[in-house]
């Protein structure tokens, strides 16, 4: 979710700036990761180093012109769908007090897409990130309409390994995602619908151990909070699991400030707009 896009928030950066942006905020974590000897924070530190310097590999180029084409469309197209909102951002509620029943609205796609989907830079990230982890099991909360999915289950495409489920909320977004995953010929990756607060505990268990995690679902503090320990116990030893938009809001600060000290968090880094935490190993 592009923090400064969102409806009613203010004005939207040019995708260049964006993009900019997203560099210099990759190029601040760096330091963070110097000297580091684990292979989960390497991984990290090569996919960031590539990225800010534009070091993209050929093969990954390919399908990233093919993924801006698939935005392209998004963008331009003519379609409205229904769009159940709960919760801060459109997700599924989390704590008490919350309505049982969601507020269905009217989605234009051209511009939800344009305001909420992950930029190109950031995309390119989640990719190389994909690339040099080379996870066998992926979990993605907060499928929108694929365009996030699409980078990663093409990293998973040039790994020749490994396989993405995503999960959203919405079955009318979840279908335009899949008809890109279809069109782009993407098979590393399965969209799941449901609620997460319901759906969530049965996905984990069939997918464990999660290798890789990117989290873009519900932007409340309590939400962000319950994903995290209900992912935690199926995790792989040393997993990696990026959180978007941590700085969205009070609320998602904290939640992102509280993982830092989270038993399974064995280093938390923010680069920007995103989270990125390499969990560790806990010890009977």
């Amino acid at each position: 979710m592009d923090v400064a896009a969102f409806p009613g928030v203010g004005w939207r950066a040019p995708a260049p700036i964006r993009d900019a942006r997203a560099r210099a905020a990759l190029l601040t974590a760096l330091p963070r990761l110097r000297g580091a000897e684990e292979a989960g924070p390497q991984a990290v530190r090569r996919a960031i180093r590539s990225v800010v310097l534009g070091r993209i590999p050929d093969d990954e180029r390919v399908w990233l012109e093919r993924i801006e084409a698939r935005r392209r469309e998004l963008e331009s197209s003519p379609r409205a769908i229904p769009f159940p909102v709960l919760g801060t951002m459109g997700g599924e509620p989390c704590g008490p007090g919350e309505p049982e029943r969601p507020r269905v609205v009217e989605q234009a796609v051209s511009r939800w897409s344009r305001e909420s989907s992950v930029t190109p830079a950031w995309g390119s990230f989640l990719m190389r990130l994909v690339r040099e982890l080379r996870p066998s099991s992926c979990l993605e909360l907060g499928t929108g309409f694929g365009l996030s999915g699409a980078y990663q289950a093409a990293a998973l495409e040039l790994n020749g390994r490994g396989h993405l489920i995503t999960l959203d909320g919405a079955a009318a977004r979840a279908e335009i995602a899949e008809e890109g995953f279809a069109g782009l010929g993407l098979a590393p990756v399965e969209v799941r619908v449901g609620r997460l607060s319901e759906i969530l505990d049965a996905e984990l268990a069939q997918a464990e151990p999660v290798d890789y995690a990117f989290v873009d679902a519900n932007h409340d503090e309590d939400a962000t909070r319950f994903y995290f320990d209900s992912m935690a116990p199926h995790l792989a030893d040393t997993a990696v699991v990026v959180f978007d938009d941590i700085n969205w809001s009070p609320g998602m600060r904290r939640a992102w400030r509280s993982l830092h000290s989270h038993a399974y968090t064995g280093l938390a880094i923010g680069a920007g707009r995103m989270g990125i935490c390499v969990t560790r190993p806990l010890r009977a």
